[in-house]
């Protein structure tokens, strides 16, 4: 297995391990490397260093020491990483999915947005004033708390979160 030094376009860093700089180039030309910080599929590789051990390096001239090799690329052991690495896979795909889905959610947020007033700390109040007949009829969105949005629903209001956007963080 070889180790890369891994980053993203948002300049994430994070490592990852692969069979051959032929299986890291495949994984990435099909999308499979994704970010774990952002999620991002743009990955790069970054300045390495070969991972030297002397200690290894005496240990592999003593007798019987390409045994501890030879059991590690046994039929079961390369089975096994063989099935860790094909879950690996399928977790990839999962959060993969996920952030497609979040993705998916975020444009409608904003073409949502796009098409109401923004009425801030005020949101619960300024629904009630449209749902009573007491403000000009709207789409509004804005920020309530747990309790105001509960008490909306009770009353018969419809209110629906929206899912946050990267740029309501900055």
């Amino acid at each position: 297995m070889i180790r890369f030094s891994l980053y993203c376009k948002r300049e994430h860093k994070f490592e990852g391990w692969f069979g051959s700089n032929e299986d890291y180039e495949k994984q990435k030309n099909a999308g499979l490397i994704l970010c774990p910080a952002c999620g991002s599929a743009v990955i790069g590789k970054g300045l390495m260093a070969p991972h030297i051990s002397a200690a290894h390096n005496r240990d592999s001239l003593r007798p019987g020491a390409g045994r501890e090799v030879e059991e590690n690329n046994s039929a079961p052991a390369l089975a096994e990483r063989t099935e860790v690495l094909q879950q690996l896979l399928v977790l990839q795909k999962m959060h993969r999915r996920k952030l497609e889905v979040l993705h998916k959610l975020q444009t409608l947020a904003r073409k949502m947005r796009e098409n109401a007033e923004n009425v801030g700390e005020k949101f619960a109040e300024e629904a009630r004033k449209i749902h009573f007949g007491e403000a000009e009829k709207r789409s509004i969105y804005g920020r309530a708390g747990a309790e105001d949005i509960h008490a909306l629903q009770e009353e018969g209001i419809d209110v629906m979160p929206l899912p946050p956007l990267p740029e309501d963080n900055n």
